[in-house]
This record gives C-alpha cells, sequence and structure tokens, in this order.
C-alpha cells in the first residue's frame, strides 16, 4: 500500500510538471526551411568523361606537334552524363575545333590550362543550354593532358 502511494505520488508529479512546463514556440516557416535545407545531405556530382580522348595536331612551327587529353565535365544534374553522351559528336567536333585553335605556347603555363578549361565549360554549357534548359555544368577537368 505504501508502494502504491509513492508510485502514484511519483506519476502525480510527472504529470503536473510536464503540464507546467512551457511549451516551445512553433517555429517560423523561414527557420523550418534553414533547418530542413542544413539536414539535408548534399546533392550527389555526376560525371561523365568523354570517349575516346581527344587528340589535335599542330603545325610543325611550334614546339608542340599534338595535344592528348582526357576530358572530364562534373554536375549535380543526374540527367546530364545521358545528355552529354547522346550529343558526344556535337560536343567533340565543337572542342576539336578549340583545342586546335588554342595558341600551343599559352598551353604549357597553369594559367593558359585554366583558361582553355574555362573555354572549354562554356563551350559545353552552351550546347547543353540548347538541349537541357535547366541542365548545368558544375566543372571541367583534364585527367590526361599531354603535349609532345
Amino acid at each position: 500500500m505504501i508502494a502504491g502511494g509513492a508510485v502514484m505520488l511519483v506519476g502525480a508529479s510527472v504529470g503536473i510538471s510536464m503540464m507546467l512546463m512551457p511549451k516551445p514556440a512553433p517555429l517560423d516557416p523561414q527557420a523550418a526551411a534553414a533547418m530542413a535545407a542544413e539536414a539535408a545531405p548534399p546533392p550527389e556530382t555526376h560525371y561523365f568523361t568523354f570517349q575516346p580522348e581527344f587528340i589535335v595536331n599542330f603545325d610543325s612551327d611550334s614546339r608542340a606537334r599534338y595535344l592528348m587529353l582526357d576530358v572530364a565535365v562534373s554536375s549535380l544534374n543526374e540527367e546530364m552524363p545521358d545528355l552529354l553522351k547522346k550529343h558526344t559528336p556535337e560536343i567533340r567536333n565543337d572542342l576539336l575545333i578549340l583545342f586546335g585553335e588554342s595558341a600551343t605556347e599559352d598551353l604549357y603555363t597553369p594559367e593558359g590550362k585554366n583558361a582553355l578549361r574555362e573555354q572549354v565549360a562554356a563551350k559545353v554549357s552552351e550546347i547543353v543550354a540548347k538541349h537541357l534548359p535547366n541542365g548545368e555544368i558544375e566543372d571541367v577537368f583534364f585527367t590526361r593532358f599531354v603535349m609532345e
């Protein structure tokens, strides 16, 4: 009987404490959205590497006679690898022309290589925009860059 009274007393004190505790204020919609965004996992990056590698011949007056490079593109859009694969002939054509117009002296420097990466990104973005208006590429990578 004493044990039963003690259990009832503990239960009553817990119930009264819960009733008297202040209730948390509801979150405003902006704060709730911010918390949800923080909790969401980062989007997955999708990569596409153009195959085969690009090989471009230069005139014999320059130090380099040819350029061989592998080009990869990253995007957060999961449709991008399929789109790039589908339009590879168009993209390869434009990139081969771009590579052939490049000054070999510039390509020996990191600044020249980065400038070429930016030009490749702009060219690929231009072609992607024609076929997938909401598609964006994140970055372009040269995974092999050989000049001889």
